[in-house]
């Protein structure tokens, strides 16, 4: 089967962002968690790791002794169009090629169930017709008497 944006649920849509932002922060974020990473397990080093926001954007930093090992800068609107923008621009993708609901039955081969089921079709709302047997709550109350 192959890969069509127009079969894409709202949950493989959910699973595309979330794998989105994985591998961006992934990529973006790697050198600076391994020279933090370095700078918490090396015996004996002193050091730190820093994110601030401010004027100039998002800052990390690294830090061994007073040396700065890492750092990284990005403006802030930078990086909210990163994290924002693509994410929004395949959801008005997906929304744009999203099928009608006709379409959508004839796309998934078959008409959707109904939402409650025939009452003639599987026995019920058949006739109730009287018994020669009383209920049991008359049975019981001929009993105490």
């Amino acid at each position: 089967m192959a890969f069509s944006l127009r079969r894409m649920g709202v949950g493989h849509l959910l699973g595309a962002w979330g794998a989105y932002w994985m591998g961006l922060a992934g990529i973006t974020l790697a050198p600076f968690a391994r020279w933090a990473w370095d700078l918490s397990h090396i015996p004996g080093a002193d050091g730190s790791a820093s994110l601030s926001i401010g004027d100039t954007g998002v800052q990390l930093l690294a830090l061994r002794g007073n040396v700065t090992v890492w750092s990284g800068v990005a403006p802030l609107l930078d990086v909210a169009l990163w994290i924002a923008g693509p994410p929004l621009l395949l959801w008005l993708v997906w929304l744009a090629l999203r099928p009608s609901h006709s379409e959508s039955a004839a796309l998934h081969g078959s008409d959707a169930p109904a939402a409650l089921p025939d009452a003639m079709r599987n026995g019920w709302g058949m006739p109730i017709t009287p018994t020669s047997t009383a209920s049991p709550l008359a049975r019981r109350e001929r009993r105490k008497q």
